[in-house]
């Protein structure tokens, strides 16, 4: 079994455990009407946008981002994380990125869009297991537990004490599910079939191992922090550990040489993306090689069509930014590769 059809599974038991929660918790009484989504204003784009005027990332979001990275182990790449909250009003973005990038966002109906708010997709650069963390509103236990009471899944196993975590199995679909807590708000899956190398079981452990400080993390590396603390929000996000299998997108050339890379797709109106790229070189002079690269080169992704694009050099890293249409951004992400 593929790793995709793996995590298509992990998602599909997540949806049988936590369709019914997310109607009672979003489904308007009579009294209230249903949330109206805010509009995203319409910017005027082609003046704002250069490599100058990348934003930060916020405070929220990167606490956020590095929790659930805190979950990964080191040799654990690409990364690619779904903001699925800001996608719930969104349905024109999620069938780009449905069709092309994320098996996912593919296998996640909409009433469990609802409940997930984000999930990182990982997999092991060694035996290739992949898992996934997910944030939800409420703790994994009591969302479980709220399942099996309302008969949406059999008999709740009872959880394997794990230090101060607690780890659920499944039966499930002829493989295993593994749902480990991290705290109130995260959980770590991981789904397999026999024969396995290493069993769901074990890929959560691993994880929560890496979140107590047992076992290096990704976020270890300072390359990797770097290239995260400067990475601006997204509704996707992606980060590779190692830049030399990039290799199939044309016109990155000069970044191949860099030690990590992210990437960020923000979403500016309703039909407008900025494709945010930090990259990490191991000193200030690659960087600036890069640089002058991708400048004679005209960068272009994917053969995307951009609106505006720039790129500039701060210190070891070097920022590209590019404006598209939302449509692009399937593609794009695809070209860079996907867990």
């Amino acid at each position: 079994m593929s790793c995709r059809d793996r995590l298509r599974i992990i998602l599909f038991a997540l949806c049988a455990l936590f369709a019914v929660v997310a109607c009672e918790e979003e489904a308007p009484t009579q009294a209230e009407a249903a949330p109206t989504p805010t509009p995203v204003p319409t910017a005027a784009v082609a003046e704002q946008f250069s490599a100058d005027a990348m934003p930060l990332p916020g405070k929220e979001w990167l606490s956020k981002f590095s929790h659930m990275l805190s979950a990964v182990p080191v040799n654990h790449g690409p990364v690619l994380f779904l903001d699925l909250k800001e996608l719930r009003y969104k349905p024109d973005v999620q069938a780009a990125l449905r069709s092309q990038i994320s098996p996912a966002l593919a296998a996640i109906p909409s009433a469990v869009t609802n409940v997930i708010e984000g999930a990182v997709l990982a997999t092991s650069g060694n035996v290739g297991g992949v898992f996934v963390v997910l944030t939800t509103p409420l703790d994994i236990g009591t969302m479980l537990n709220a399942a099996s009471s309302l008969q949406i899944t059999s008999k709740l196993p009872e959880p394997e004490a794990y230090r101060d975590h607690q780890i659920w199995t499944f039966n499930e679909f002829e493989t295993s599910l593994a749902i480990g807590s991290v705290d109130a708000t995260t959980s770590v899956a991981a789904a397999g079939s026999p024969p396995s190398d290493i069993s769901p079981s074990k890929r959560v452990k691993s994880a929560l191992d890496t979140v107590d400080g047992l076992t290096p993390r990704l976020l270890d590396s300072s390359a990797v922090s770097q290239v995260v603390n400067r990475l601006p929000q997204g509704i996707v996000v992606a980060v590779f550990d190692g830049c030399s299998g990039l290799g199939s997108q044309p016109g990155i050339g000069g970044l191949l040489d860099c030690s990590v890379m992210g990437v960020s797709a923000e979403l500016l109106d309703q039909n407008v993306v900025a494709i945010n790229i930090v990259a990490a070189f191991q000193e200030d002079g690659l960087a600036k090689a890069a640089l002058l690269t991708l400048n004679d080169a005209e960068l272009r992704l994917a053969g995307s069509v951009t609106q505006d694009s720039a790129s500039r050099q701060e210190g070891s890293l070097v920022l590209v930014r590019q404006i598209i249409e939302f449509d692009q951004i399937g593609d794009l992400f695809d070209a860079f590769g996907r867990p």
